[in-house]
């Protein structure tokens, strides 16, 4: 990630989310900033699915997943 791309930002947070993340960043290979990078990455684009599936009838929906097989 390029410097001139990214804003600093300290984050206080229980000691046992802190541990559970530091152990999880280990298990993958990254550092805690990168996996929270990564979960956050992650619940976005959730979001962005949940609200774009949230303006579509059920049949819409049926006809996407058909349409994308």
């Amino acid at each position: 990630m390029e410097e001139s791309n990214t804003k600093r930002m300290n984050i206080r947070m229980p000691v046992s989310i802190h541990e559970w993340v530091v152990k999880e960043a280990a298990e993958h290979g990254v550092s805690a900033t990168a996996f929270i990078s990564m979960k956050l990455s992650e619940v976005r684009r959730q979001e962005e699915m949940s609200k774009f599936f949230s303006n579509m009838s059920p049949k819409e929906i049926l006809e996407l997943i058909e349409k994308n097989k």
